[in-house]
């Protein structure tokens, strides 16, 4: 599940001890290990490789998939590589760590134009998840507006949450979309 990694993102996804010696050793026989700087700290498999590993965990271990993509995701967020947290919480169907990590991440991202990186997170995020934050409503709605898309099936969310008292702790935003939307 992992396109880079490193040994202790190994133990972490595997729930085993020696991955560096493992790594090590396959560094050793040239074992399709792709050393990705000088340190050797952080390595890939050779894509092909890489490739017939997925297709085998899926063929033989399908029903594990998605624990390992949320360990994954819990690795990264403690490491603070956030983007790769999101999306193996995401692949792992892990949407309550997904949603609040993406809505710590949201503004960031609209700041530094990566529209399209927020609404494939947003996006990949059931309603529900979405209901229980309304801010990552609100930034569904600006990032689709930022982008040029129409804004109403998160305008529409917001307003079916406007009777609820959580909706009321983004009036601010709601009043910044009313006033992008009449530009």
């Amino acid at each position: 599940i992992l396109d880079r990694f490193t040994a202790s993102l190994c133990e972490a996804v595997t729930g085993q001890s020696q991955a560096q010696a493992t790594l090590t050793y396959l560094m050793e026989v040239n074992l399709f290990l792709i050393p990705l700087y000088q340190h050797q700290e952080w390595y890939r498999y050779h894509t092909l490789f890489a490739d017939l590993l997925r297709k085998r965990l899926v063929t033989f271990h399908s029903a594990r998939v998605a624990a390992l993509h949320c360990r994954a995701a819990r690795w990264y967020r403690d490491n603070g590589f956030y983007v790769q947290a999101i999306d193996h919480a995401l692949a792992g169907r892990d949407f309550e760590q997904a949603a609040a990590l993406i809505e710590a991440m949201a503004e960031g991202c609209l700041a530094r134009g990566e529209t399209v990186t927020l609404l494939r997170w947003v996006e990949a995020l059931p309603s529900a998840a979405k209901d229980a934050r309304p801010r990552l409503w609100v930034f569904h709605s600006l990032a689709l507006l930022l982008y040029g898309k129409p804004d109403a099936p998160a305008r529409d969310a917001v307003e079916r949450l406007s009777e609820t008292a959580a909706v009321s702790s983004v009036q601010g935003e709601l009043a910044l979309l009313q006033a992008l939307r009449a530009v």
